[in-house]
């Protein structure tokens, strides 16, 4: 007959597997869509230097031609819808200034033809040149390590480089370091722009120079073209200091590409000197919007990009401004840091295939150095600096601290992750569960059996006597008066048989 005991528990064993299952279900949502969300983990830590590098200082003029410039290519240039227009093209962030005022499509379908005329492709590189200032054209002077140098000593440091802020000089000094001994001591550079070099019948002051500070440890020129952020204005006859802080971002968001630590995603950087992210937006330019921006070509005179590049494309023409607002801007836009994960609008198809196409595909930068300003002041130079009609400024820079703050950027939950979490869950729910399992099944035994035990009168105990054999011997007789010799032992009835054997022989006598 089946017991209560037995009975309780298969109800009570899928009872508690059914509390586990639905308590692992509930640990497990949050866990779950965190990992559909795909929401970033930052973790930050502060690294005490010893010394630090300067960083890379990069000058660009919002003004990128100068009036000496303009006068090689004869009045046809010097019209004020034809400046506007150089100036758009040069520079393509012209037009997201928030004073831009964008040119009537008669103005410019003029000055598109003008430029096109006086700027053919075939000998831009030369006619640049005699268009765009040089480094000794607005550098005065430059100070660092406790030594002031002349405008030309300073340029030998200085390298021209297009950007999509326009055109930059970057001054950078790998052998610039900052130590704990000799802090501070920092950058400081002073500009002088003549006045004939910028002003005109349509031009009666310089609009102001832009500063960028850059990681010097980079030797892709194309990520300091694309990777300028947090500008510094400088404006005539006005000095500008900042101190600085450093912070180093490491994307592991990506551990195949750039490892689980900053040292892998250095050392992957350093592996793949030239990023192929903004290679594969140029290769959907040309395919999408049938043109080559002229940055792209500037790089490739400048030796930022090799000299081939230009050659798998079956488009030779340079984009006109038109051409570069309406699509290539698009797609060059997310070249720069802050897009680099922004999601792309569904509206564009072309755009949103091609860029996640390159994000998907494309060896993208692991690791950035950001510059913060901790202090940044704007003063007015010194009276013998303010009596002149030239443009005049100065920009100085120096480490607030030598404490680098160290920023790691991960997934909050991977796939790994997510297993990870999972399995433990289940592990530690289930255990608990043949834990209660183990103990709830012992004390059911124990009560269930308690429980139905009966008291009943025990049976009598019979031992029965032993089954005789042939060989047994037959019960022991002791006459009486006779002795037993404890001395002497029965070896297989041998002693006995000769007991009867004198009993016999004794009655024979009688």
């Amino acid at each position: 007959m089946r017991t209560s005991s037995g009975f309780f528990k298969p109800f009570l064993f899928i009872f508690i597997c059914l509390i586990c299952a639905m308590l692992w279900t509930l640990q497990s949502i949050t866990p779950f869509y965190q990992y559909l969300e795909n929401d970033d983990k930052i973790t930050q830590k502060k690294l005490s230097m010893d010394q630090l590098p300067l960083p890379a200082v990069a000058i660009c003029s919002k003004l990128p031609y100068t009036q000496a410039g303009l006068n090689t290519f004869g009045s046809a240039i010097n019209q004020d819808f034809v400046l506007q227009y150089m100036r758009e093209w040069l520079d393509p962030s012209t037009n997201q200034s928030p004073d831009y005022v964008t040119l009537s499509s008669a103005d410019q379908k003029r000055a598109e033809n003008t430029v096109i005329q006086l700027l053919p492709a075939a000998g831009l590189k030369q006619r640049l040149s005699q268009l765009l200032p040089k480094c000794q054209d607005f550098i005065s002077s430059c100070t660092y390590q406790g030594q002031t140098m002349s405008g030309f000593e300073c340029c030998s440091n200085v390298e021209p480089l297009a950007t999509l802020n326009g055109m930059c000089w970057i001054f950078n000094n790998e052998s610039v370091q900052e130590n704990s001994i000799d802090y501070p001591q920092g950058i400081q550079i002073t500009f002088q722009i003549p006045k004939n070099s910028f002003i005109s019948n349509y031009q009666s002051s310089h609009p102001g120079l832009e500063v960028y500070l850059l990681s010097p440890e980079i030797r892709d020129r194309v990520r300091w073209a694309t990777e300028l952020e947090r500008a510094f204005h400088l404006q005539d006859k006005k000095s500008v200091s900042v101190l600085l802080q450093q912070e180093i971002i490491s994307d592991l968001k990506r551990p195949k590409d750039c490892g689980n630590s900053p040292g892998d995603a250095l050392a992957s950087d350093k592996a793949v000197p030239n990023s192929t992210y903004v290679p594969c937006l140029i290769d959907a330019i040309v395919s999408q919007c049938s043109c080559v921006p002229l940055v792209v070509v500037l790089w490739v005179l400048q030796g930022a990009i090799e000299s081939t590049f230009l050659r798998r494309f079956n488009v030779s023409s340079i984009c006109t401004v038109n051409e570069y607002s309406r699509c290539a801007q698009k797609y060059m836009e997310y070249a720069r840091p802050k897009l680099w994960y922004y999601s792309t609008p569904s509206s564009y198809e072309p755009l949103k295939s091609s860029v996640e196409k390159c994000r998907r595909t494309a060896q993208m930068p692991c690791q950035r150095t950001v510059y913060h300003a901790k202090d940044a002041h704007e003063r007015d130079l010194p009276q013998e600096y303010r009596n002149t009609q030239d443009f005049v400024s100065r920009f100085s820079l120096d480490y607030d601290t030598l404490v680098v703050t160290d920023t790691t950027i991960s997934a909050d939950m991977d796939l790994l992750g997510l297993l990870t979490v999972f399995g433990c869950n289940l592990a530690t729910l289930f255990a608990v569960g043949h834990i209660i399992w183990t103990l709830s099944s012992c004390l059911c035994d124990r009560c269930c059996s308690s429980h139905n035990n009966k008291i009943e009168p025990r049976e009598p105990i019979v031992i029965s006597s032993p089954i005789r054999t042939s060989r047994q011997l037959p019960p022991l007789e002791i006459r009486r008066g006779s002795t037993i010799d404890p001395n002497k032992t029965l070896r297989n009835g041998s002693q006995s048989s000769a007991h009867q054997q004198d009993e016999t022989s004794g009655n024979k006598d009688t």
